[in-house]
């Protein structure tokens, strides 16, 4: 580490490369401006020899918790390491809460509804290694599509609720989305969405009846238990955050 950058930081399209003394690496050529003076990054990261793979893979490099590892057993799916354990410990206890309406969801509810929702999804054409758009505020459904979709053997990728039209297009377009979940408020912009995108998704809104597929018929329709079918076509070693 040089002496002109140690404990300083440098901002370079909004991420810092050197901050306090650590090593922080961009792959991009551009310039950072510390105290109104220009440095050339690129330059910088080579000459220190930040851009290597061999520094990235470097153990020392890793910056590491202070909480304890999760441990991830094997031959268990994400559904079952996220609602079995739950469920046999807190059962009716509530699991999931909406702050605005007050429905709750217990564990065993949650977990049950999170099944009926996959199973539903793949009635309408959802299959494994198909992509759902979770386009919706912090609320109950958000955790029960999720683990639905996933548990289905699907791919979820989440959607920032405050993205424009253009940006939700953009990652429905890079993600692959064949479906996107969002409800009446932001139905405008999902549709400005797709029409950008130019492609099939199939739109499920959470609260209302439309032309559009019902998240509660897709619920109404999904049977309460894993299908034969699902559950031995899909890979435990498979995990997606």
């Amino acid at each position: 580490m040089t002496s002109s950058l140690r404990n300083k930081s440098v901002i370079f399209y909004g991420r810092i490369l050197f901050q306090d003394g650590c090593k922080i690496i961009s792959s991009y050529k551009g310039y950072g401006y510390e105290n109104k003076t220009s440095i050339n990054i690129l330059g910088k990261t080579q000459k220190l020899g930040l851009g290597t793979t061999a520094y990235l893979r470097n153990e020392k490099n890793i910056v590491k918790s202070y909480c304890q590892d999760i441990v991830i057993p094997k031959n268990v799916s994400f559904h079952d390491f996220i609602w079995e354990e739950s469920v046999k410990k807190h059962g009716d206890k509530a699991a999931l809460v909406d702050g605005i309406t007050g429905t709750s969801y217990s564990y065993q509810e949650a977990k049950t509804l999170s099944i009926r929702f996959g199973n539903g999804l793949k009635k309408w054409g959802f299959q494994k290694g198909d992509v759902l758009a979770v386009f919706l505020p912090n609320c109950p459904e958000y955790m029960l599509s999720l683990t639905g979709a996933i548990g289905a053997g699907g791919v979820v990728t989440t959607v920032n609720p405050s993205y424009t039209a253009t940006e939700v297009a953009r990652q429905l377009d890079m993600s692959g989305a064949s479906f996107i979940l969002t409800k009446s408020s932001m139905f405008s912009v999902t549709t400005e969405a797709v029409k950008i995108c130019n492609k099939p998704i199939q739109v499920v809104l959470l609260d209302k009846r439309t032309s559009q597929i019902c998240y509660k018929d897709v619920i109404k329709e999904g049977e309460p238990e894993w299908s034969a079918e699902i559950s031995d076509s899909i890979n435990n070693e498979d995990i997606c955050l």
